[in-house]
C-alpha cells in the first residue's frame, strides 16, 4: 500500500535534494566523477621491449620553481 506523501515529507526530501546538490559543487576537482563518455583515452604502450627514462624535470608551483625527478 502507498502512502500519502505530505508536504513536510516533500519539504524534507526537496531539501536534502537540493542541499546535496549543493554541497557536490565544492567538491575538490579531482574528487568530482565524469561521464565516462568524457574521458579522454590514455595512451596506450605494448610490446615486449618498452624504453622509459627517468630525469630531472623542472616544475612551477604557485610561481616558486622546483626540480622533479620523472618518468
Amino acid at each position: 500500500m502507498i502512502s500519502a506523501l505530505d508536504r513536510r515529507q516533500f519539504l524534507r526530501g526537496a531539501a536534502l535534494a537540493g542541499g546535496g546538490a549543493a554541497l557536490s559543487a565544492w567538491l575538490p576537482a579531482w574528487a568530482q566523477t565524469i561521464s565516462p563518455g568524457m574521458r579522454p583515452t590514455l595512451p596506450t604502450v605494448a610490446g615486449e621491449d618498452i624504453t622509459l627514462t627517468i630525469a630531472r624535470q623542472s616544475m612551477t608551483i604557485d610561481g616558486r620553481k622546483f626540480r622533479a625527478i620523472g618518468l
